[in-house]
């Protein structure tokens, strides 16, 4: 909002060309040096020196307030943060409307402003402004027959200052402490910044931060004065039996003694010796309190106790100073600085220059919200796969990530991640292996066949080429890369709804169900429970398949190595047979979550299989079906297999030309307990989650009976 000029008129006056709060030379009110002595502060002090600034005696507050700031090394540290995020944020001279003389004033003020070599330091001193109430910056004048040139902006400390009779105008002090002078409003420039209301020595933020501050100096006082009794050992000397304490001896002994505090090193005569006996030196109680003191500063000064760190908007420093500040009290510093600016020293620059009815224009200051960038990166990956063309330059820009060179090596993320499928459709792709074998192997039977894992075992190695030890390794694999850490938390969710059946409801579940349940052969419900927690955790930390097995050995569950396993055991191998199942599903299981999750936007999903796919995926490879279709895809709990699926938005398939299914193909590879509806098995009754057949429903019926993890380990 533009200053109108005739109110900006009303208390213009001619500003004066000489200092008009210079420094005593040698006594008076306005001394360099403070009076106020930092080791003779007490508390009943403290409370005299605020209770006389009530009377208008601001000058010994604001000395209190300068002790207070160089005291205490966090205090400092929490108002220069405060005030950095003002002072460090990039600002500018507007014109107040569209006209030419707006734009005339405006530009003559930057270039005044812009010839003044102060200008920052002037920002940073007129901050001062938010611990102790009020800061004062003196404006020096030249003048000529054509102009008035600021040519300087001295910072005036508080303790030159009192306050007038209404309890708000400020005054300059004379050379005696009872004298005050009336203060020129075009030679100084006066910001205020009320922490609280009330009279000029009620508002300062620094007046509630003095309880803090005392606890925290007696309490530092304290501690030193513990930490020189007992940082020292504690030294006890005995003399020898018969020695006289009056002795010359007892003296030269006394001597070695108090030596020992400094020296450590003494001689003793023999028969007399020295002990140094432990005390307790428990410093708990002085830490504590420093810290909550410090809390309570850190909440007074920053509106906050957070940390600084973290990305942000613009800057990257600027961002750091906005996420340790709350935002609200930055833009509202911003604001009340801008407005001291504009009326204090932009009106009176303009319209002595440029005459009294001239635009007046605004500092403002741009202070700019700090994004979140992890929030903005899951927008990107969200409306990416709802298929929106995103320009990679903005990306780079936005987080702040140099674009690579052509030759230069890159991170990739996995071959299923966003941004790295090929979603062109195939042109006429040739039949795949596995569609061969199918032909060979039903082409004279009178159903289809369904073959036991004997069978697949001897068509994947007829079409490696590998042996049935090399092809037994290969399919049971370490995981890739991408299940070696910890999983999702939807992953560990899914994992710990499982229920724990015994045998019978284990025989009575569909493929579906069994994968909702724990199950391990030879061990009771109890024990199965052991090794599912085991097993969470471990996935949860990020550790292994070899520290599973170490943490199965040590609860007696697992046997090391080929050894038999006992009652109530299971052999290693059977053990990491668990690990990796286990894994595998919980993997598939929020892969799938994802997709279904993301169906709204991206309908449809592709089936993506690595540079070697498998025998059993490769009928699949690159085709888009259906979710319904989808979900009647195997689970990828073949070992080794590193075929996936991912979502398709519509877009995508009219903007690519892409083919969606009408069905599944037969898969002949698949076993029939493989044959399940994925929406039975990947859900999460947390997030309201059910199956969506009758046989899932069935399933879930005889789950409900079953134990959870929590009731057999509680």
């Amino acid at each position: 909002m533009a200053i109108r000029p005739a109110r900006a008129m009303a208390r213009l006056a001619t500003p004066a060309t000489e200092e008009q709060a210079p420094a005593a030379e040698s006594w008076g009110a306005r001394r360099i040096e403070r009076t106020l002595d930092a080791d003779a502060l007490t508390p009943a002090r403290i409370k005299t020196l605020l209770v006389n600034a009530e009377s208008g005696d601001l000058e010994s507050q604001a000395e209190l307030f300068e002790l207070m700031e160089e005291r205490d090394g966090e205090l400092a540290a929490h108002l220069r943060t405060r005030k950095a995020g003002v002072a460090q944020a990039p600002w500018a001279i507007e014109p107040a409307d569209d006209s030419p003389e707006a734009d005339r004033a405006a530009e003559f003020a930057r270039e005044t402003v812009e010839g003044l070599s102060d200008v920052d330091d002037a920002l940073m001193d007129l901050l001062d402004a938010v611990g102790k109430g009020y800061s004062v910056v003196e404006t020096l004048w030249e003048t000529s027959k054509s102009a008035w040139t600021p040519t300087a902006l001295v910072y005036r400390p508080q303790r030159w200052f009192t306050v007038a009779a209404d309890g708000r105008t400020l005054q300059i002090l004379g050379q005696h402490s009872g004298d005050a002078i009336e203060m020129n409003p075009l030679n100084f420039i006066v910001h205020r910044a009320q922490a609280q209301s009330g009279f000029a020595w009620r508002i300062p933020l620094l007046r509630s931060c003095v309880r803090a501050f005392v606890v925290r100096a007696f309490s530092w006082k304290d501690w030193m004065a513990f930490a020189e009794v007992f940082g020292m050992p504690l030294r006890v000397g005995y003399l020898r039996e018969g020695v006289d304490y009056a002795s010359q001896e007892a003296t030269a002994f006394w001597a070695m003694l108090r030596a020992l505090g400094t020296d450590m090193a003494a001689m003793i005569p023999e028969g007399n010796r020295i002990e140094f006996p432990e005390v307790a030196r428990g410093t708990q109680p002085y830490e504590a309190i420093i810290e909550r003191a410090g809390r309570e500063l850190t909440l007074a000064v920053l509106g906050q106790t957070l940390t600084s760190g973290g990305e942000g908007g613009g800057s990257y420093a600027l961002g750091q100073v906005h996420n340790a500040v709350r935002l609200d009290l930055v833009m509202a510093d911003a604001h009340a600085l801008g407005r001291t600016l504009t009326e204090q020293f932009l009106t009176p620059l303009v319209q002595l220059n440029l005459g009294p009815t001239a635009p007046i224009p605004r500092w403002i200051f741009q202070i700019e919200e700090p994004e979140d960038l992890n929030a903005t990166a899951t927008r990107v990956e969200t409306l990416g796969r709802a298929g929106l063309r995103i320009p990679a330059r903005w990306a780079y820009e936005k987080f702040g990530i140099p674009e690579p060179a052509d030759d230069e090596e890159v991170l990739v993320a996995s071959p299923a991640g966003f941004g790295l499928m090929a979603n062109a459709a195939p042109a006429a792709p040739a039949a795949p292996a596995a569609a061969a074998v199918q032909r060979r192997r039903t082409a004279d039977a009178p159903r289809v066949h369904r073959p036991n894992e004997a069978e697949i075992y001897a068509v994947e190695t007829e079409l490696s080429g590998l042996g049935p030890m090399d092809l037994h390794e290969r399919l049971n694999a370490e995981p890739p890369g991408e299940l070696a850490g910890p999983l999702p938390e939807d992953a560990l969710a899914w994992l710990g709804e499982k229920r724990v059946v015994n045998p019978q409801v284990w025989e009575s579940l569909s493929p579906a169900g069994r994968q909702r349940a724990w199950w391990v052969t030879g061990l009771s419900q109890q024990r199965t429970a052991l090794v599912a927690r085991a097993l969470i955790d471990a996935i949860r930390d990020g550790r292994g398949e070899g520290e599973f097995l170490d943490l199965l050995e040590s609860l007696g569950i697992s046997t090391p190595g080929g050894a038999e396993p006992g009652p109530g055991q299971i052999a290693a191998w059977h053990a990491r047979l668990v690990h990796r199942n286990n894994r595998y599903a919980a993997y598939h299981a929020q892969r799938w979550m994802t997709i279904e999750r993301d169906a709204g936007l991206r309908p449809y999903v592709q089936h993506v299989c690595a540079s070697e796919p498998c025998p059993i995926c490769d009928p699949l490879c690159g085709r888009i079906f259906t979710l319904a279709e989808a979900a009647q895809i195997h689970g990828q709990l073949h070992h080794g297999c590193r075929c996936s699926q991912v979502s398709v938005s519509a877009l995508e398939v009219e903007r690519e030309g892409l083919r969606v299914e009408g069905a599944l193909p037969d898969l002949p590879l698949v076993p029939d307990d493989w044959r399940y509806d994925r929406r039975d098995a990947y859900y999460l009754e947390r997030d309201g989650g059910g199956p969506v057949t009758d046989v899932g429903r069935a399933d879930a019926a005889m789950l409900e009976t079953q134990p959870r993890l929590d009731d057999l380990l509680s």
